[in-house]
């Protein structure tokens, strides 16, 4: 399952996710990973839950970023949810969420595939986002 958390800049998306990570340690039976674009609120989650900085892999581009959750999955069979921060800020600003349908679609398969949930938080007004991003939309 893939879900998005959707907001303008400020809206607390942040501190939701971190929460729902946080809680998610009382139910998922798996590894929970956050993924961030820096370590700002790597001492907001629990020990127990695995803290990743995008930026310190190079990450470049939706391809690239697909590739990393490959690489984590494939490499830990036990992750049940990945919470990604700021999905936007890891992609170089020519990549915009109107060019992200192939990523979004891949990452829809690798979710189910794989029986991950991926809940990504991303910066943006819902009535101007494409429906391919708005119908993974949740509220927080």
């Amino acid at each position: 399952m893939v879900q998005v958390f959707l907001g303008n800049k400020g809206s607390g998306k942040t501190l939701k996710l971190i929460s729902l990570a946080n809680d998610a340690l009382q139910v998922e039976k798996g590894n929970i990973f956050f993924i961030d674009s820096h370590n700002r609120h790597m001492y907001d989650l629990h020990r127990d839950i695995r803290f990743v900085n995008a930026s310190e892999y190079g990450v470049d581009s939706a391809e690239m970023f697909y590739g990393m959750l490959c690489g984590m999955i494939s490499a830990n069979f036990d992750i049940t949810l990945i919470v990604v921060d700021g999905l936007m800020k890891m992609l170089p600003p020519e990549v915009t969420p109107e060019k992200m349908e192939n990523f979004f679609d891949r990452i829809v398969k690798l979710s189910d595939e794989h029986g991950v949930r991926i809940v990504l938080g991303m910066s943006g007004d819902p009535d101007t986002l494409p429906e391919f991003i708005t119908r993974y939309a949740v509220e927080g």
